[in-house]
């Protein structure tokens, strides 16, 4: 029973963990579209340094110029 108690509480962190990459990821690209692909306004808009954004969409597989009109 006690294994079954493990593997259930890592199911739910990797769940959560997913879940959050997943909208995480989302709002980056609703913010991008919303700025034409343009990243220092939507990192200024999502509040992240232009860094921190550039970092979050490479773990993401992001590219700005994607979000171009």
């Amino acid at each position: 029973m006690e294994d079954s108690n493990k593997t259930n509480v890592f199911d739910i962190k990797e769940t959560h963990l997913f879940i959050k990459d997943a909208v995480e990821r989302d709002y980056i690209i609703r913010t991008l579209r919303l700025n034409n692909g343009n990243v220092s306004e939507s990192a200024r808009q999502l509040c992240l340094a232009r860094p921190t954004l550039h970092r979050k969409m490479k773990k993401h597989g992001i590219a700005g110029r994607d979000y171009k009109v």
